[in-house]
This record gives structure tokens, C-alpha cells and sequence, in this order.
């Protein structure tokens, strides 16, 4: 374990980016940042990273609700505020608060292009982890009306975004020349909680147990289980470099695949409990249904696996996808490829695709309506379910319901 402490600086202009309450600091009596209560208020929705909406995705094909232009791809996936706001980073080196109807609402300048999720506290404040130099980065705090408000130099954020836990510690880890190859822990106020360093630097974001346990890949080949209080648990070398962020279920099992392709199940104890290893290289972060069934894109396809690691299905449609897959409140599955976003149902079954006419960079995110929000080529996307009309027809007093096409 490192340095007790950062140290703050505060900022006119925006590096990296944790995004708080502008009027003031809405926190804990222990000082620590609570998630938004959102429907997906970081990358993998949830700090378990599980990828799992709550709510319905698109049935049947969707419309553009609208489209975000930017001078350059958005890679970032998009993350969601309380009242709908859309935060999301571009190469542009701007981050971007869009307006739940697709209208800029500020921008934020950043030092360099922006690969990486922010996430969103309760009370409005955003973290973003980016990377200062090619070899350092910051975490920085910015109102929700777009002022900074502090930054502490913090590990190389080019590869995996900030991660609010379940008890408020929000965690980032990388890669720096000043501050060595680390995972770092922080409170509200950035100051540093603990930091716990590894042979090379990390590659993914952070998934958190129920129990506060913090699990993140390395490019040692290793996942790395890290206690709350900063100490190293155990290790689990994966087949590869796990680039993918792990997923932790609802009984603690950790999911996380390899560059090499093998996907693995692993107890809380750090002991293999099955390893699937029909897949090629998987490069992107699983996702875990409500009935346990596991997700997760390879570079030959996507596969569903049944909790005791065999075989439920694969589509082999979906290939090269450059984010991971997203899975609704039913099981059905979403995901992109090139410039086509593709739907199937929980049994594997195709049930839309849609060309963006573009290429689609991030991984896919849900809001409360089942609208899906992407990053792309051009910039930003709302894909929305096609609205319906429910007419009331009073023919001789008998009330008749008609479903139409709005």
C-alpha cells in the first residue's frame, strides 16, 4: 500500500474529470461519494460491471431519437445522470453534457483525447479519469454544470474508466511515470484513501464485490483481487492480457476472459471454478443476466454460457465487436459491429439489426425507456424503440383499444 493522501489541485480547465454538485458536496458522514441512482450511472452500469439494465430493451427495429455531432470518434461509452443527462467524452478532447433530447448543454476542454466512461455520484458529480501525458493522468471533479472543481494526479486513465463502489470509494487504476503502476482509492474530496501497486500496469475497469473486494486485470496476464482496505487477496492468471473488465455475480463468482481466449468462472477464494475455452481473443468486458446466464463478445462471435460454464449459444453475426454487450431486463442481447447494432433474444434469436452508417466504437449503455446511447464514428446516437399509439375508439359506448404505428 502507497500514499495515505493526494494532493489536490484545483483547476480552471478541464484534464480529468469528476463531475460533483455545484452547489455544494453531497456526501456521506464518512466523506465518500454515493452512486447515482440512474439507470446507468457508470460503465458497467453497476460496480459489480454486470451490463445489466434493469428495464426493456428495443423489441423490434429502433429509430434515431437523435444524433450528436462531434469533430472526432467517440469512443467512451455514454453514461447516464439522474434527470437524463448524457455525459460522454470524445477524441475531440472535449467531454460533452448532452441534454436528455440530444442538445449540448456544456463542454468541457480536455488535455487529451478521451477514451474512457466517467462515472456519476448522487450528488451530481462526475468522475472521469484521463490521461494528462502518455505516461500520467488525472481524476478530476466537475460540477454537473461543467466547472472544475479539483484534481489529483492519479494513475494513466487510457485504459480503464473511474468506478464508484457500493460504499462510495470511487477507484482508479493505470499507469504513470510519478505515481508507478497502480490501483488507487479516494474519497468525495480526492483525498487518497490507499494505493496498492502491481509489476505492470493495469488495463481494465474495476469491477467491486458486494463485499468491497476490487478486482482488475493487468497486463501481467493476472487478475488481481484487492480487499477494501488496499491489500492484495490473490491472483489468477488469465490466458492473455485481460484488456476486458471483470464482472462479479450475485454469489460472488468473478467472469473475465483473456487475450488468448480462454473465459473463466472464479470463487471469491481466487480458485478456478470452470474455464470455456472455445472463443478467440476477447478483448471486451462480460455481462451477466438476471438467471446467471454469462455473456461476452469474442473476436469470432458473441456467447451466452450457462452458469456452469457450458454452452447455451453463439452468434457468430456479431463479430469484431469493438465494445461489449449489453443485456436488458428479459435477457436479450445488444451489441455492435462495425456500423450495425444488432439485437437477439435471450434464446440467441435475431431480432433486429440497424445500420448506424458508421462505425460504432463504445459499447452500447440503456436508459429508463430502453433508448440505447453509443459512441461512433461521427459522435453521438439515441436509438429508441418506435413509439406506439394506444387509441380509445367509442363505438355505441363500447370502448375499443387500437394499437397503431405513431
Amino acid at each position: 500500500m502507497g500514499r495515505p493522501s493526494g494532493a489536490i489541485c484545483l483547476r480552471g480547465k478541464g484534464i480529468l474529470v469528476l463531475v460533483m454538485a455545484v452547489v455544494g458536496l453531497s456526501m456521506t458522514s464518512t466523506g465518500l461519494a454515493q452512486p447515482a441512482n440512474s439507470p446507468w450511472a457508470q460503465y458497467g452500469q453497476d460496480a459489480a460491471c454486470q451490463r445489466r439494465s434493469d428495464h426493456t430493451g428495443p423489441l423490434a427495429r429502433p429509430a434515431v431519437r437523435w444524433h450528436f455531432a462531434t469533430s472526432d470518434l467517440v469512443y467512451a461509452s455514454p453514461v447516464l445522470a439522474e434527470d437524463g443527462t448524457v455525459y460522454v467524452g470524445s477524441y475531440d478532447q472535449n467531454l460533452y453534457a448532452i441534454s436528455p433530447a440530444g442538445a449540448e448543454v456544456w463542454r468541457l476542454a480536455l488535455p487529451a483525447r478521451a477514451r474512457n466512461s466517467v462515472a456519476v455520484s448522487a450528488s451530481g458529480v462526475i468522475y472521469y479519469l484521463d490521461a494528462a501525458s502518455a505516461s500520467d493522468g488525472l481524476l478530476t471533479a466537475i460540477s454537473s454544470s461543467g466547472a472544475e472543481l479539483w484534481s489529483v494526479a492519479a494513475p494513466n486513465g487510457d485504459r480503464g474508466a473511474p468506478v464508484i463502489g457500493p460504499d462510495g470509494t470511487v477507484y482508479a487504476g493505470g499507469s504513470s511515470s510519478s505515481v508507478a503502476d497502480e490501483l488507487q482509492a479516494y474519497d468525495a474530496s480526492g483525498s487518497m484513501l490507499w494505493s496498492t501497486a502491481f509489476p505492470k500496469h493495469t488495463e481494465s475497469t474495476p469491477a467491486i464485490g458486494a463485499d468491497g473486494t476490487v478486482y482488475i486485470g493487468a497486463e501481467t496476464g493476472k487478475l488481481y483481487a484487492v480487499e477494501s482496505g488496499g491489500s492484495v487477496l490473490w491472483e489468477f492468471a488469465i490466458s492473455g492480457r485481460c484488456v476486458g473488465s471483470a464482472a462479479v455475480g450475485s454469489d460472488g463468482t468473478i467472469y473475465a476472459g483473456g487475450q488468448n481466449g480462454d473465459f473463466h468462472a472464479i470463487n471469491p477464494q481466487g480458485q478456478a471454478v470452470w474455464t470455456f475455452s472455445d472463443p478467440d481473443a476477447i478483448y471486451t468486458s462480460p455481462a451477466i443476466g438476471a438467471d446467471g446466464t454469462i455473456y461476452f463478445a469474442a473476436t469470432d462471435a458473441v456467447y451466452a454460457l450457462n452458469p456452469d460454464g457450458t454452452l447455451k449459444w453463439k452468434q457468430e453475426e456479431v463479430s469484431h465487436t469493438h465494445g461489449g454487450v449489453l443485456i436488458d431486463d428479459a435477457g436479450r442481447v445488444y451489441a455492435a459491429r462495425n456500423a450495425d447494432i444488432f439485437a437477439y433474444d435471450s434464446d440467441g434469436s435475431e431480432l433486429w439489426s440497424y445500420n448506424v452508417g458508421t462505425t460504432v466504437y463504445s459499447s452500447l449503455t440503456m436508459g429508463a425507456d430502453g433508448t440505447l446511447y453509443f459512441g461512433a464514428g461521427d459522435g453521438v446516437y439515441a436509438l429508441t424503440p418506435e413509439p406506439t399509439t394506444i387509441g380509445l375508439l367509442a363505438l355505441g359506448g363500447v370502448a375499443l383499444l387500437r394499437r397503431s404505428k405513431a
